[in-house]
């Protein structure tokens, strides 16, 4: 019996090892119907492997056809759900929420996902009341503060809101969320002298936090006061030098615009406490669950040019280079982060031997500025990764030539969170 059950596992990791693989590469078989002809077993061995290869639509596709053959499994119902979550599927992973809820009232990622819902459809007292049905932990509490707050926001009581923001408690790092939305809440409520308070008390916290910075210098602007929007962002560009997004701001300033807005309603709210916090986690080694926090924020914004950035650099960080390519072409072409997403895109195009389209899509950014840098070293070490050493040595010299003219200038693909502490952990 024992060697007839070794015999059976055997076989079912020897086809969750093939189904798996097949799943990442598919160019001829949809990933439905690998699962369509899995038994429950391998279906779910498949879903393992392609979860430890961080392919999360391989595994949500394995994971619930598992599901369906076993649907009372309630470890096979989380999985669906989460994965259906981290690889966006928002109609499904929130079907998958209501049964979770239904099974666990207190699951604090189902709860979170119905929550997000709620908000994104306006729905506040909805949201709270499965906002506090949520288990408890120190991150469930920094999420649940600061989504409440908002909700209060939303339904036009912006002094409930502050009031539980100011009751947000925990690690050291919690006071720079807390003063950071708070100054935003207080700026969409028109509350002036207490934003400006509150934008200072993040500043003092942490100035070289981009989101911070940015948010602050577009309120000193849109009240007239050009010294404090300037100063906003003097610590994220020593930080970051000739940030896209500092650099747009500082232009804006210098030439007497207001910059950009970066959070203009409570949906905007709620999908950056979602990124700020989903971003923190990525670069805490938290790459699963940064990713289902960073999905739940386009689910309420699609197009948060930081979430996107945020993701896609995820995505590169776990290999899963068609993934990112996908996600840097949502980020809006409006945004200053665009050109360096369209970068990053085509270096990841020739990571998937997509070289000749690379190329091209390289090719026009720099006929469109033929001063970009950035996009001609791209372009070069495609050519020299690929042994094109002639076309490679004449790219590097049109960068080298452009080294006297002006600064090189880095550009991070990934926008850094408002926190750069450490996240609590999960």
């Amino acid at each position: 019996m024992k060697a007839l059950d070794r015999r059976c596992a055997a076989l079912l990791v020897a086809a969750a090892s093939l189904w798996a693989p097949q799943a990442s590469a598919r160019p001829d078989m949809e990933l439905d119907v690998v699962a369509a002809r899995t038994s429950l077993a391998g279906n779910y061995l498949a879903g393992r492997v392609a979860g430890a290869q961080r392919d999360a639509e391989a595994a949500a596709t394995f994971f619930r056809a598992a599901l369906r053959a076993d649907p009372r499994n309630p470890e096979l119902l989380e999985r669906a759900f989460l994965l259906s979550v981290a690889e966006g599927d928002q109609r499904e992973s929130m079907r998958l929420a209501e049964r979770v809820v239904a099974a666990d009232s207190t699951n604090r990622m189902a709860q979170l996902a119905l929550a997000t819902r709620a908000l994104k459809a306006g729905s506040y007292a909805r949201a709270r009341g499965h906002l506090a049905r949520s288990a408890r932990g120190p991150l469930a509490d920094l999420t649940i503060s600061l989504l409440t707050a908002w909700s209060w926001l939303g339904a036009g009581q912006p002094a409930r809101a502050l009031e539980t923001v100011d009751r947000l408690q925990g690690a050291d790092f919690f006071g720079t969320f807390r003063d950071y939305h708070g100054a935003l809440i207080a700026d969409l409520a028109g509350r002036q002298a207490e934003a400006s308070r509150r934008y200072q008390a993040a500043i003092a916290s942490d100035g070289a936090a981009l989101r911070v910075s940015q948010a602050a210098a577009s309120f000193y602007a849109r009240i007239g006061d050009r010294d404090n929007a300037l100063k906003a962002l003097a610590d994220v560009e020593k930080a970051a030098p000739r940030h896209p997004l500092a650099r747009a701001a500082r232009e804006a300033v210098e030439r007497g615009a207001e910059p950009d807005r970066p959070i203009a309603s409570v949906a905007e709210g709620v999908a950056e406490t979602l990124y700020g916090i989903g971003g923190a986690l990525g670069r805490q080694g938290g790459e699963d669950l940064s990713m289902v926090y960073l999905q739940l924020a386009l689910f309420v914004t699609p197009d948060h040019p930081m979430a996107l950035v945020t993701l896609a650099d995820l995505y590169d960080q776990l290999n899963q280079y068609a993934q990112a390519v996908k996600v840097y072409e949502r980020v809006p072409a409006s945004s200053p982060l665009k050109r360096n997403a369209d970068i990053q895109r085509a270096i990841d195009l020739d990571r998937l031997d997509r070289t000749d389209e690379a190329k091209a899509d390289l090719a026009r950014l720099i006929e469109a500025s033929p001063d970009d840098q950035e996009a001609i070293v791209a372009l070069g070490n495609i050519e020299r990764g690929r042994e094109q050493f002639v076309e490679a040595a004449k790219t590097y010299t049109r960068a080298i030539e452009l080294i006297g003219k002006r600064p090189a200038e880095p550009a991070p693909v990934a926008a850094p969170a408002p926190v750069a502490a450490p996240a609590p952990a999960a």
